[in-house]
């Protein structure tokens, strides 16, 4: 995550219209699933765009009354490192002034801005490094290989006895 909210403005090479910039930040809100909902909390005063299909999203269609304590850039401020926290603190400041009303021009500044906030909103980087890290011990589980085990990954079992049969590709534990 410090890499995130640490990266600076990615530099432009050529001046960029309008219609890429829209382009750029749909591609960014697209890949990330952040819906068209804002979420609006009173007490703390954050708001953001809910994600596509979510509860959040789908209660504030419905009408529902939002539960305070339910705020994700709350939640997800109390889950800073101290080392960052800062910064983050800095970030969603500098996001609540620059989107508190929808800006009429883009800039490379504005999307940066904006697809930063929301993927460190948005995505659970302590449980992608964990993805990362377990995908890293491959062979050290005993399973045969990928996906492993029984019945698992793609193709009808990877690991173990695949006779080429399709099957569950139990593993073979005799020798």
């Amino acid at each position: 995550m410090e890499q995130l909210i640490r990266k600076q403005l990615p530099t432009v090479d050529r001046p960029q219209s309008q219609c890429e910039h829209v382009d750029i930040r749909a591609k960014h809100m697209e890949r990330l699933n952040v819906g068209s909902v804002m979420v609006y909390h009173q007490r703390c005063n954050h708001f953001y765009l809910a994600k596509n299909g979510g509860k959040k999203e789908a209660a504030v269609q419905s009408g529902e009354p939002l539960d305070d304590g339910c705020c994700s850039v709350c939640w997800k401020l109390r889950k800073s490192t101290n080392e960052i926290r800062d910064e983050v603190h800095d970030m969603v400041e500098a996001y609540h002034m620059q989107f508190e009303n929808k800006p009429e021009r883009w800039s490379p500044l504005l999307v940066h801005l904006e697809h930063t906030y929301y993927k460190w909103l948005y995505i659970d980087f302590e449980r992608k490094n964990r993805n990362r890290e377990n995908r890293g011990r491959g062979g050290d589980n005993n399973r045969g290989g990928r996906g492993g085990g029984r019945g698992g990954g793609r193709g009808g079992g990877r690991g173990g006895n695949n006779d080429n049969r399709g099957g569950r590709g139990e593993q073979n534990t005799t020798e």
